[in-house]
């Protein structure tokens, strides 16, 4: 994500969740830190995962709802 930086990855927690942060089964939203836009990612159409339109972070969530992650 950071060119020449450190990547760093929050894995969400369902009963623990961000001000913008959101999780629906194998769906989850959230704001990127960097530009603030709300990043939408889909367990089933994002396998590798979805990044936001200004390429500083990226979610993951697996098919199955149980893992969501987001890079930064």
């Amino acid at each position: 994500m950071r060119e020449g930086g450190v990547v760093t990855r929050k894995q969400l927690d369902k009963n623990n969740l961000g001000h913008l942060e959101d999780w629906r089964g194998n769906n989850i939203a959230f704001a990127c830190p960097a530009c603030g836009k709300i990043v939408l990612v889909s367990g089933l159409s994002d396998k590798d995962g979805h990044s936001c339109p200004c390429g500083k972070s990226k979610g993951y969530v697996d098919i199955k709802g149980e893992t969501a992650s987001i890079e930064s």
